[in-house]
C-alpha cells in the first residue's frame, strides 16, 4: 500500500474543510476521489501534498507524513498537479519543465527526458521558449503534468485535471493518464467530473460534506445511481 489516510481532518479557521476521510491506494493503482464542488477533494488533496495542517494520519509508503511538510513530501515520490494548474505563466514552456525537476541531481536524464515530453507533445516544443501563459488551458494542463512528472514520483495527485476543458481536451488528458497504469505510477485523480475519472480509475471513493458517503470499485460506482443521486442532493 502506498497511500492510507485515517480519520483525515482539516478545517479552515472554524470551518471544517475535510470532516473525516478514510482511504487506501495501492502501488501501481489509479484511485479517483470524486464530489460535487466543495465536497473537500482539493482540501483531502492539499493536506497529502503536505499544504494544509491536519489531524488524522496520513501514511505514505508505511511512514507517517508531517503536516506542512510539501517540498519534503515531493522529495519522497509525493507529486501534486493542483487544481488550476499552478502553471508558471511568465516563465517558458521549458524553464515551466525545469522547475518540476529542481530537487533531481541527474541533469543529463533530465534533458533526455524533456525531450521525449516535447517529442510526445510537439506542441509543448514548438512552444519551449515561449511563456506559458499563451498556451491554451489543455495544453497548460499537459504542461503542468509533464512537469510533475518531471519529479519522478512514486504517487501523482491530479487535482481536477478536467477543470475549465473542451470535452476532446478532457478524453486526451484522461487516456494520458490512463497510460500511467502500465508505467506502474500510483496516481489519486480529484474529480467533479465523475465519467472520465471513473473510466479509467480502478477504485473511487465519493465525497460529501467532507466526508466518504461510498467506495468500491469505479466500474461499480459508475453503474449505480448513487453518484448522481449525490450530484443532485448537493446542486
Amino acid at each position: 500500500m502506498i497511500l492510507e489516510l485515517n480519520a483525515l481532518a482539516v478545517n479552515y479557521g472554524a470551518i471544517p474543510g475535510v470532516r473525516k476521510v478514510d482511504l487506501t491506494l495501492d502501488e501501481g493503482e489509479i484511485v479517483a476521489l470524486i464530489g460535487a464542488n466543495g465536497a473537500g477533494k482539493s482540501t483531502t488533496m492539499k493536506a497529502i501534498a503536505g499544504l494544509l495542517p491536519y489531524r488524522g494520519e496520513i501514511r505514505y509508503r508505511g511512514s507517517v507524513l508531517a503536516p506542512m511538510r510539501a517540498e519534503a513530501n515531493l522529495a519522497a515520490g509525493l507529486s501534486l498537479v493542483p487544481e488550476g494548474r499552478g502553471i508558471l505563466a511568465r516563465m517558458t514552456v521549458e524553464e515551466n519543465l525545469r522547475m518540476g525537476a529542481y530537487l533531481r541531481r541527474d541533469h543529463a536524464a533530465v534533458n533526455r527526458e524533456i525531450i521525449s515530453a516535447f517529442e510526445r507533445f510537439p506542441i509543448l516544443g514548438k512552444r519551449r521558449n515561449g511563456l506559458a501563459g499563451y498556451l491554451s488551458g489543455g495544453e497548460q494542463q499537459i504542461l503542468a503534468i509533464v512537469r510533475a512528472l518531471l519529479a519522478r514520483p512514486k504517487l501523482l495527485l491530479l487535482d481536477e485535471p478536467s477543470l475549465g476543458l473542451a470535452p476532446l481536451m478532457t478524453a486526451e488528458i484522461f487516456s494520458f493518464i490512463a497510460g500511467f497504469r502500465a508505467q506502474g505510477l500510483s496516481v489519486l485523480v480529484a474529480e467533479q467530473k465523475s465519467k472520465h475519472s471513473l473510466a479509467i480509475a480502478d477504485r473511487a471513493y465519493l465525497l460529501s460534506m467532507g466526508e466518504v458517503v461510498a467506495s468500491g470499485a469505479a466500474n461499480e460506482l459508475a453503474e449505480g445511481g448513487l453518484i448522481l443521486n449525490t450530484m443532485l442532493a448537493i446542486g
